[in-house]
């Protein structure tokens, strides 16, 4: 075990050159090497039981492992093939037969190694990342998001039969009704299995290999749809003045800029309009289309916002819903904050803290729909990202309920990092033909990242002389 190094597989498509989609697929080793390792000592979970400062279970090396979030992401990411959107639309199987070769290379690796001065060293993927829309691709999913149905019930999550009939996947409780399905049925046919299959993971639950990520689920899901419907619910209250729509959103969009200069803060919204918030009419459920770093502000915003509106005074059916608001702000604040400020693996306090954190936002936004419904409001859609959000508190619940002394923390499989890798290669390829982006691609990633590798060196040589 102390030479095998755990990795993940990672893939995604960027923007190409004339409108075409660029495939990146890459890998990575979990295993930070640029951040340093903090100190927890804040997390005091108010419900469930403290460790009492037990932690860590025997294992100081845990205490000081991170994940690779920081630092420049070509010098802790490896791309493993970029394919231009013209080969794979004319070719509409490489993509599943590039993948095919590199789970057959990974199995090899797992299996067999490779030597290294006299050591062999070993790999263990220990999960997929990536985008739904990409799971779906490369899985073959039979039960998938957009597999959801309107008028029957269908099962619509790949880890579990969240959707079926007498299993409703809006069932975000405490105790949900679903999870004693979850990994008990393949969510593909047998006969087309999975483009990474060969890759060596759990068999009996071979669909935990692909993991629900806290970037995708979060900042790109239900907290676009919460910072979406608050302000909107905000709107139908009426406090952002007289107007029409769009002027009560541009009164909304001057608040929040003057908040940022207040704050300091810098977000990429320049203003907020219906097409942004994706507002058709009275029967669509808005949701902010921008970016999760603008996300996270709008979330802030809110907070802020919310608390200046109850110090001023509110009518009596604006208060609940407005508390609601506000504490739900805060604990979405607070749960992504927890994950980025944290190492690789949490003690039982900072995961039992993690656990509260999420409970609560689940249960905010549940009752935000529910009072949506009784004023008649489209607002607070729950969407398959809920869900998906209420299977990584379950799994820290799952953590916590075997008694385990260290949690894995969910950053471990974020992909903000990875977002950050397919821009830069997909910029690199939009200036090179595509009938040699291939080779071209890698060879420019390899002199790049060998020139950062050795700069990152040599600073870490002055911060140890100094």
């Amino acid at each position: 075990m102390a030479r095998v190094v755990p990795i993940c597989l990672h893939g995604d498509e960027g923007r190409g050159k004339r409108r075409s989609q660029t495939t990146v697929v890459s890998w990575e080793c979990v295993l930070g090497m640029v951040a340093a390792p903090t100190r927890c000592s804040q997390c005091k979970p108010t419900s469930l039981p403290e460790d009492n400062g037990v932690g860590w279970g025997g294992n100081p090396l845990a205490r000081d492992l991170v994940c690779n979030l920081k630092g420049h992401s070509f010098i802790q990411h490896f791309p493993l093939f970029v394919l231009p959107g013209t080969i794979w639309k004319a070719y509409k199987t490489i993509t599943h037969k590039m993948l095919q070769r590199v789970a057959s290379d990974f199995h090899d690796l797992f299996y067999h190694g490779v030597e290294v001065d006299g050591n062999t060293w070993y790999a263990a993927a220990i999960g997929s990342k990536g985008d739904l829309k990409w799971w779906s691709k490369i899985c073959h999913l039979k039960r998938g998001y957009e597999n959801k149905g309107k008028k029957s019930d269908i099962p619509h999550c790949h880890a579990c039969l969240a959707g079926s009939a007498g299993l409703p996947a809006e069932d975000l409780g405490s105790s949900p009704c679903w999870v004693s399905t979850i990994y008990k049925v393949r969510p593909w046919d047998v006969e087309n299995p999975p483009d990474l299959d060969m890759v060596p993971y759990d068999t009996e639950m071979p669909e935990a290999f692909y993991k629900h990520d806290s970037f995708h689920t979060l900042r790109l899901g239900i907290y676009r749809d919460f910072c979406g419907s608050v302000v909107f619910m905000l709107l139908h209250m009426g406090y952002f003045g007289p107007g029409d729509i769009d002027a009560k959103l541009t009164a909304a969009h001057n608040h929040f800029h003057l908040w940022q200069l207040a704050t300091h803060k810098h977000a990429a919204l320049r203003s907020f309009t219906k097409h942004l918030l994706c507002y058709k009419n009275a029967k669509s459920f808005p949701w902010f289309n921008c970016k999760g770093s603008d996300c996270a502000l709008l979330v802030m915003w809110i907070h802020t916002l919310v608390c200046g509106i109850l110090v001023g005074g509110v009518p009596r059916d604006h208060q609940r819903p407005l508390e609601v608001i506000r504490d739900t702000a805060a604990v979405a604040t607070d749960f992504y904050g927890i994950v980025v400020k944290h190492n690789m693996f949490l003690t039982r306090d900072c995961g039992s803290s993690l656990v509260e954190k999420g409970r609560s936002f689940i249960n905010g936004y549940s009752i935000l729909a529910q009072l949506s419904f009784t004023f008649q409001w489209c607002l607070f859609a729950i969407k398959p990202k809920a869900h998906f959000f209420r299977h990584i508190v379950y799994e820290l619940e799952s953590q916590l309920a075997r008694q385990n002394q260290l949690l894995l923390n969910p950053l471990l499989f974020d992909c903000s990092q990875n977002e950050d890798f397919i821009g830069r290669v997909c910029r690199m390829a939009r200036k090179i033909d595509h009938r040699v982006m291939g080779v071209r691609v890698l060879t420019n990633y390899l002199i790049k990242a060998g020139l950062l590798y050795d700069r990152a060196v040599q600073n870490k040589k002055q911060r140890l002389a100094a």
